[in-house]
């Protein structure tokens, strides 16, 4: 699953840096890459969490079957933002968009 060519939506593209973009991207690459059995969907709950008054983009990971999930904090992320984000693997293409957009 989800090595097949990988798009994004209109909305992803207007909303979405395409540093978080690649960071997503990456994740599921390395779930991959740790052999890790993977549902079709992929849900990305990304929040802003405070540290020493700096805002650290959070990012939660997770698929329904099997269950997984894995929390990651990304410094590195310039301008953190709140919102959940898919990937759907159709097996012809993965794509990535807003909820709302399904």
């Amino acid at each position: 699953m989800f090595t097949s060519k990988r798009y994004a939506t209109k909305g992803i593209c207007e909303t979405i840096s395409l540093d978080i973009q690649m960071v997503i991207w990456a994740m599921i690459d390395q779930w991959r890459q740790d052999r890790v059995t993977m549902d079709y969907l992929q849900v990305f709950e990304l929040s802003i969490e405070r540290r020493n008054s700096i805002g650290i983009q959070k990012v939660i990971h997770t698929q329904e079957c099997p269950c997984k999930s894995a929390t990651y904090y990304l410094p590195i992320i310039e301008n953190p933002i709140k919102t959940t984000i898919w990937v759907i693997d159709s097996e012809e293409y993965c794509m990535m968009l807003l909820p709302d957009e399904y």
